[in-house]
């Protein structure tokens, strides 16, 4: 099994629905082969973090190791710790009301259901190139 990491930066860290830019790198152990990509987007800082989330996940044709490093906590979290809940509880808050952006929570769920995932929330070693290139 591939052991990989995608890294995960956006243009700026604002919370508010603002027009931005995101970008991620993918490497995988032990070969030089990286993959990036990147995107605009008027939405959230989650909105944009899931974005570049799925659009990295959709490149993944095998079972893998996928460590995810971004600064977005929050989403890191809740893909690990909320998508079964939500899914079988019909993509439904505890209020009863939808989920915010539930076709890209539902995209990432398909995609990393039989995959090993593993987050590191942080600031990380290519998040100022991954900047750089965006402008």
């Amino acid at each position: 099994m591939y052991r990989t990491h995608i890294y995960i930066t956006l243009s700026t860290d604002t919370p508010a629905v603002t027009d931005r830019k995101w970008a991620y790198l993918m490497t995988i152990e032990g070969h030089e082969k990286t993959a990036s990509c990147s995107g605009n987007i008027r939405g959230s800082r989650h909105a944009a973090t899931l974005t570049a989330l799925a659009s990295a996940l959709d490149r993944y044709r095998q079972p893998a190791q996928i460590t995810v490093h971004a600064e977005d906590a929050w989403v890191l979290h809740t893909m690990l710790d909320a998508l079964e809940k939500w899914a079988s509880g019909g993509w439904k808050t505890a209020k009863g009301e939808e989920i915010k952006d539930r076709a890209l929570w539902e995209h990432v769920r398909n995609k990393t259901r039989y995959k090993k995932m593993l987050i590191k929330t942080e600031r990380h070693a290519h998040t100022d190139a991954l900047k750089e290139a965006m402008q």
